[in-house]
């Protein structure tokens, strides 16, 4: 072989050789990197899963409080209303026992023109 190729051959040799060695220094990097977004990936996941908690927690709690309310509400509507009906059905009752009076005393009238 000639000189001047065998001296290119090798340092084309020790370029791939330094190429080389840049290429397993850039794959350990890579590596790290991995790691690092591995580990943020788990605190992403640790946050979103404590803010979700939180939220259904105080979401729950809203819904609670809510239902209170409705139910206090529903009651301070329900009790007057209960009040009126029990009096409207006494007053029902004392118009039947009239009317009731009223169809005798007219029984008794047509019985006696008969």
């Amino acid at each position: 072989m000639d000189d001047e190729l065998k001296s290119t051959l090798l340092a084309m040799q020790g370029s791939l050789a330094a190429m080389e060695g840049r290429m397993v220094a850039m794959e350990g990097r890579l590596v790290a990197m991995e790691g690092g977004m591995l580990a943020m990936e788990a605190s992403l996941t640790a946050r979103i899963e404590k803010t979700e908690t939180g939220l259904e927690e105080r979401l729950g709690a809203r819904i609670e409080e809510t239902e209170t309310k409705l139910l206090t509400a529903f009651h301070g509507w329900a009790r007057p209303m209960e009040i009126r009906q029990r009096s409207t059905t006494s007053i029902v009752t004392g118009f039947d026992e009239r009317l009731a009076l009223v169809e005798e005393r007219v029984s008794q009238i047509e019985r006696r023109k008969n």
